[in-house]
């Protein structure tokens, strides 16, 4: 019956194009009758399948499988069609190698690692299609895409108000994206880092991809790093006292960069946990998160495993480099006494994985962001329009309206990477800047343009708090 009523939606939804009343309400009730008499003279073998419709159960397919013939042809709602379509199947991209990334809209990750997608795949030539997928309806979908900065002129279309396919291709974690090759067979289940040049061309290739696949771990939550059984007698009378501990570890499989912290008043301990975190990210975290990206220094032989991969600089595929470079840090403390646990683990950091990581104050050439006295205002102001930023675009015009001059510094940290920016105007109020230049990288050009706002980039002797750290 769920065929039939699948048909019956479908349909439904074609037939609501035509305008007459008569003519639509008529064609429903003839198909109604046809469904009826098929399903009353032609019985079907329990669990199969015509093409479009759904079997009686659904079974998870596995790396190495090939898509069903029904999943081609099943009715999928969609947005941002390029055509305008509100319908489409698989079917229609048949033969062509296919990247089902399955999403939301309140996964900011996801989003953002869209244009990256795109970009990749483009690249790459060929006929890779990338499809959204979400659970999410229509309405809300077509509504966010032109709204968001990332993705409001993707020319991907969602897949929307899904529960089939995830059905097929199950997880609980997003980003999920599943690879089926032009033959229809499913080869890989990673997530959005997994997608790089390097794996795109593998992925056209057709050869065995040597990937790190994308597993899901649901019961680490409340799961310590380290459990001792209360008759092990690892310490005396174990069983009856708190046991305090600090551990250092490597990657943990289908577990994301989770945080964690929990009380256990039985025990009479408090645990906090990180995992599959870049040590850099720990280092951060060790030290109140209070100094910023800019303002690190690595004096070590590799300083590529210590910090993930970005988008633009990734020289290895993130899911890789996290099974290669991801730890884990675990401690327990008496309950009520985890005031201090930020040194502990800053000294615990440094002895395990043999560093010196500190707070330290150098002198240092920076590039300065200053404002003149009596400058022009440039303070936002909702008649200036809505707040966007273009500062990363190509445009031969960028704007920064409705963000603070934080946000240009940082845009700068990343294009001058040879040299600091700093923001010395002390200007905290948000901002609307209109920069006419091509390449915010051409720093006589971006003086240039940030002249007629009172604002200068100049270079100066300062000094500076880094984050230092050292391999002993």
């Amino acid at each position: 019956m769920k065929k039939f009523f699948c048909l019956w939606v479908y349909f439904y939804q074609f037939f609501s194009t035509f305008r007459c009343p008569r003519i639509r309400y008529g064609l429903l009730a003839i198909l109604g009758f046809m469904c009826l008499y098929t399903r009353a003279q032609s019985p079907q073998k329990l669990g199969a399948a015509m093409p479009g419709f759904l079997p009686d159960s659904i079974a998870p397919l596995q790396i190495g499988d090939t898509i069903p013939e029904y999943l081609w042809h099943l009715p999928l709602q969609v947005a941002n069609h390029p055509e305008g379509k509100e319908m489409i199947t698989l079917g229609e991209y048949r033969g062509k190698p296919i990247l089902l990334d399955f999403l939301s809209t309140g996964c900011g990750g996801c989003i953002k690692a869209l244009p990256k997608i795109e970009s990749v795949t483009r690249s790459a030539g060929g006929d890779i299609v990338v499809i959204p997928v979400t659970a999410e309806k229509r309405s809300r979908v077509a509504a966010f895409i032109p709204k968001n900065n990332f993705i409001n002129d993707t020319k991907l279309p969602f897949i929307v108000a899904d529960s089939v396919l995830k059905q097929h291709f199950p997880h609980t974690y997003i980003s999920h994206v599943v690879w089926i090759d032009a033959y229809g067979i499913v080869r890989a289940a990673t997530s959005t880092g997994q997608i790089t040049s390097r794996t795109i061309r593998e992925f056209q290739h057709g050869g065995p991809l040597d990937w790190p696949i994308k597993t899901e771990n649901t019961r680490f939550f409340n799961a310590p790093l380290i459990t001792l059984d209360a008759e092990a007698n690892v310490l005396p009378n174990n069983a009856k006292r708190s046991l305090y501990y600090s551990a250092v570890i490597g990657y943990t499989e289908g577990v994301g960069p989770y945080v964690a912290t929990e009380s256990d008043s039985l025990m009479g301990i408090e645990r906090v946990s990180f995992r599959n975190k870049a040590i850099l990210d720990l280092y951060r975290i060790a030290t109140n998160n209070r100094i910023a990206p800019t303002h690190v220094i690595l004096e070590v032989a590799d300083p590529a495993a210590y910090t993930a991969p970005t988008a633009s600089n990734q020289h290895i595929a993130m899911d890789s480099w996290y099974q290669q470079y991801g730890k884990c840090y675990e401690a327990t403390f008496p309950l009520g006494k985890t005031e201090n646990w930020k040194a502990r683990m800053l000294a615990d950091l440094n002895h395990f994985l043999s560093l010196n990581g500190r707070i330290e104050t150098r002198d240092t050439t920076c590039l300065v962001l200053t404002q003149v006295e009596n400058a022009p205002d440039i303070a936002y102001r909702e008649e200036h329009g809505e707040r966007t930023s273009t500062l990363t675009t190509s445009n031969p015009v960028k704007i920064l309206r409705g963000a603070t001059l934080s946000s240009l510094v940082h845009v700068l940290n990343t294009a001058y990477r040879d040299k600091l920016v700093v923001d010395g105007t002390g200007y905290s109020e948000k901002v609307s800047l209109t920069l006419r230049l091509n390449d915010i990288t051409d720093l006589r050009s971006l003086k240039k343009a940030l002249s007629p706002y009172g604002l200068d980039l100049v270079e100066q002797q300062r000094e500076e708090t880094f984050l230092v750290i050292t391999e002993r």
